[in-house]
């Protein structure tokens, strides 16, 4: 796993320096999650091609709520980090995203994979970790119209 502090300030240029490293160690491929804002699709394809690696999009115009579905029932954990203020309040911050979850946000009329900035998750588990993440909640905070939930690995 590849980690790096960063901010909003310095975010490419430090993706930017992580994905040419990982070049530089015989990385060849980036395989990103992105489903269809072509906005986010021409900032990887741009960074991956400045990093030389080929950008893979594997999910690429699949249906939102299938992929969640699929998502869910394939064992992954995930919680709900960050919500738009507004449309998700900060009682939602630390649930864990389940398939009832989904149901609720279709019929209110959000999309179900937070694909227009309603809601961000962190993945703590599933079937290709080794084992779960275990993580502390912290403390809510109201940032430009955001609230976020801190993170800490536990022990760390």
């Amino acid at each position: 796993m590849v980690t790096k502090e960063t901010t909003w300030e310095d975010y490419e240029e430090n993706f930017l320096c992580e994905a040419r490293r990982l070049r530089d160690d015989g990385v060849s491929v980036g395989v990103f999650g992105d489903i269809d804002l072509l906005e986010h699709r021409e900032w990887v394809e741009r960074i991956c091609s400045k990093a030389g690696i080929e950008p893979r999009l594997p999910l690429w115009n699949t249906k939102r709520e299938v992929l969640l579905e699929e998502f869910i029932s394939s064992g992954f954990k995930a919680i709900i980090v960050s919500v738009k203020d507004g449309v998700l309040g900060s009682r939602w911050l630390g649930r864990a995203l389940d398939s009832n979850m989904v149901e609720l946000f279709i019929s209110s009329g959000i999309d179900p994979s937070g694909e227009n900035g309603e809601y961000h998750t962190c993945v703590i588990d599933g079937p290709v970790f080794s084992h779960p993440i275990d993580v502390v909640k912290g403390e809510a905070t109201l940032r430009d119209g955001y609230w976020f939930l801190d993170l800490h690995i536990a022990g760390k």
